[in-house]
């Protein structure tokens, strides 16, 4: 990878994929608090509900748009990125499912394409910026590799890990709440994949809004939040405003895949995540 910043941005673009691999499908099976403030419980039981149905879908597809921001010491980069993601379940298992991600963003006068695929517990990513393309694959640690629900432990959000929260709607409802970051270090650990390094991010207090349509299914996502990375004496901050609109519920028979053959293996360490 010749660029650095390019490097950058790719870093960027890979965390935030991840993010969004970990948020999109949801988790249910999670349990409230009974003694919590009322409105907290109806929160965290709306959204573990349609995380449980979002759970029995087999496919779904969602448009994204994030403004991120990579701080490190007294450089800063703005990476606003947009695309659309395919995921499919087939049964459950982290190895068993799949998805495809496509991400755009132009950035200190960079423009650069992402396309980032996920089976059988690897990453393969590829990236295109002007003349430079390149495509690599990461594996997933088998230690990794647990259910679907695991994977987006997040998600199970207990009323005693809400700060504030509002629902508003019948049918069909809008929830905002505040989520505790020092609550959410699972999600952090998949972000950060558990490197061998240890270096597992810190989240700050995640603003998260979503609305549940008719059906029970989630129709979309608004997060607000941040994620400090602390190396030897220096640090870097991803700070993240994303939405995901989700456009299709069992919407996806196959995900068409490309020839993987020259890409090259990278670790995490390589991009500096």
């Amino acid at each position: 990878m010749k660029s650095g910043l390019l490097k950058k941005i790719t870093a960027v673009l890979l965390c935030t994929s991840m993010v969004f691999s970990a948020a999109a499908c949801g988790s249910g099976g999670g349990e409230t608090a009974g003694d919590e403030p009322e409105v907290s419980k109806q929160a965290a039981d709306i959204y573990m509900a349609a995380g449980e149905k979002m759970s029995g879908l087999e496919s779904f597809t969602m448009d994204i748009n994030v403004a991120s921001r990579l701080t490190s010491g007294e450089d800063t980069v703005e990476v606003p990125v947009s695309g659309a993601m395919q995921y499919v379940l087939n049964g459950g298992s982290l190895k068993e499912i799949e998805y495809f991600m496509d991400m755009t963003t132009e950035t200190m006068g960079v423009t650069a394409d992402m396309d980032m695929y996920y089976r059988d517990g690897v990453m393969y990513i590829h990236v295109e910026s002007g003349e430079e393309s390149f495509g690599m694959k990461m594996t997933v640690p088998e230690d990794q590799l647990g259910s679907v629900k695991q994977y987006n432990s997040f998600a199970e959000i207990s009323a005693d890990m809400i700060k504030s929260a509002s629902v508003e709607g019948d049918t069909e409802k809008k929830v905002t709440m505040v989520v505790q970051g020092d609550r959410i270090s699972d999600f952090a650990a998949v972000v950060s994949g558990e490197t061998e390094t240890g270096n597992t991010p810190s989240v700050g207090d995640m603003t998260f809004e979503f609305t549940v349509n008719e059906e029970g299914y989630l129709k979309d996502m608004h997060m607000l939040f941040d994620m400090t990375y602390v190396e030897g004496s220096g640090e870097t901050v991803y700070s993240y405003d994303m939405t995901m609109v989700y456009t299709g519920y069992n919407n996806v028979d196959a995900i068409e895949y490309p020839d993987f053959s020259d890409y090259v293996d990278i670790t995490e360490e390589e991009l500096a995540l």
